[in-house]
């Protein structure tokens, strides 16, 4: 009896492992039938390059009179699946051209590629997390005149985030129109994978004239505070204002420091702003805690707030 209810116990254990999944893909004119079956075949093929996943079942489906839809059935581990990441973009050639380096992206990033597609302007890639990393996105900061000032940008960035095991997948730059100038400009969109231990913030700072100058004092703090700083950068602000916006990227700390905000009572001018500023940092500081940044944050012309982002020591 004992060991009837051993082999029940086992057996469980082993079912238990494996979950079964739907994949529900691409969807293609009915026209396109061997571009779908060559899909299939190509997806299948990565999937099962991973242990623990099977094709159950699949192929191209009738979707809908004059459609059909890559889709299959799969086996994988419990806590696992397949995977996927999206990005919009203006027009189809530029999606294409992005699809062209999704897989080099997945891999490089130590993942298994599945498959990748453009749906008419949104480029969907799949993949399984063979590295146990979490694909993550910064928010919107800084703007360029030129195309070629936002691919170097980001070129620059990708470099320096993968000194930090962070890899960049569709990052890109998006195009935008001046409402009232009529011009173009160009923001950059920074897509990474990486282990969830790493990831990286966003500081859409001070907007001065003098940023280069700040630069060294930004590094000199977060170095003396053991806070990575993967880039300092002087960029035109999202809004029109003049000037250049610092734009400083670091490394969330996981040893036992939190670093937070803290956001003042706004004022009616940047003189009385910048009085209050000083008074908060010195308050922060005396209590034991580090303040990393600080700046007056213009609201409107009437309207400007202290911010200070500063380090909590966590017991």
């Amino acid at each position: 009896m004992k060991f009837l209810l051993f082999i029940l116990f086992l057996s469980f254990n082993i079912f238990a492992s494996v979950d079964n999944s739907k994949f529900r893909g691409q969807i293609y004119k009915k026209s396109d039938l061997t571009q779908c079956l060559k899909d299939y075949d190509t997806a299948l093929k990565n999937v099962e390059t991973v242990v623990g996943y099977k094709i159950i079942d699949g192929g191209c489906s009738d979707y809908g009179s004059d459609a059909l839809r890559l889709e299959f059935d799969y086996v994988h581990p419990v806590g696992s699946g397949i995977q996927q990441i999206e990005a919009k973009f203006s027009d189809l050639d530029s999606c294409r051209k992005a699809n062209l380096k999704a897989s080099e992206d997945i891999s490089l990033s130590e993942n298994q590629f599945v498959y990748s597609f453009c749906q008419n302007t949104t480029l969907t890639i799949h993949y399984i997390n063979t590295s146990h990393t979490v694909a993550r996105s910064l928010p919107k900061f800084g703007k360029f005149d030129s195309l070629e000032g936002c691919v170097s940008f980001l070129a620059d960035l990708t470099n320096k985030a993968k000194k930090f095991k962070m890899t960049s997948v569709i990052s890109k730059c998006d195009e935008y129109l001046s409402g009232s100038a009529g011009k173009k400009y160009f923001v950059p969109s920074f897509n990474y994978v990486s282990n969830f231990k790493v990831e990286m913030k966003v500081i859409a700072g001070k907007i001065s004239d003098k940023c280069s100058a700040n630069r060294p004092d930004i590094e000199q703090t977060f170095m003396q505070n053991n806070i990575d700083l993967v880039s300092v950068s002087c960029l035109s602000p999202l809004n029109y204002e003049q000037g250049e916006q610092e734009i400083i990227m670091y490394l969330i700390p996981r040893n036992g420091k939190y670093i937070t905000d803290y956001e003042g009572i706004m004022t009616n001018s940047m003189q009385t702003c910048e009085a209050k500023l000083d008074k908060i940092v010195r308050t922060f500081e005396v209590s034991g805690q580090e303040v990393l940044y600080s700046y007056c944050k213009k609201i409107s012309e009437l309207q400007f707030r202290p911010i200070a982002t500063y380090i909590k020591i966590l017991e």
